[in-house]
């Protein structure tokens, strides 16, 4: 819920200027800079939390959305970076995969929990 009204309030604050690059519309974007409209940033950030099964607030401070003081923000970009090699290196090297273009994602490893499952029986 909390994800879903802020992310409203993002996208009001935004409106007009969705098609805009993303680092051109927010300040301190450093991953998701490359072709990112602003529109899609959001609607990534939407994606990330419901992947993770948390609200906004877990990696950021609510009404100062550049703000870096909470470290979770820093390490759900490093999960970003790390994403963007497993699908743009590692994977495209695997021979023998059914996909010309396999991929992964947030959910993948989290399923909707922080802490991704370390077992078949689901323990974290």
């Amino acid at each position: 819920m909390e994800r879903d009204s802020l992310a409203l309030l993002v996208r009001q604050s935004i409106a007009g200027h969705e098609s805009e690059p993303a680092t051109s519309v927010f300040e301190d974007v450093h991953v998701l800079t490359e072709n990112v409209s602003a529109a899609n940033l959001v609607q990534a950030m939407t994606f990330y939390g419901s992947a993770l099964g948390v609200g906004c607030s877990h990696c950021h401070t609510i009404g100062k959305w550049a703000s870096d003081e909470k470290p979770k923000k820093a390490i759900a970009r490093e999960m970003m970076r790390m994403n963007g090699v497993i699908n743009g290196q590692l994977l495209k090297s695997i021979p023998g995969l059914r996909s010309p273009n396999p991929s992964v994602n947030c959910v993948t490893c989290h399923r909707g929990q922080v802490v991704p499952a370390r077992s078949l029986s689901g323990t974290r």
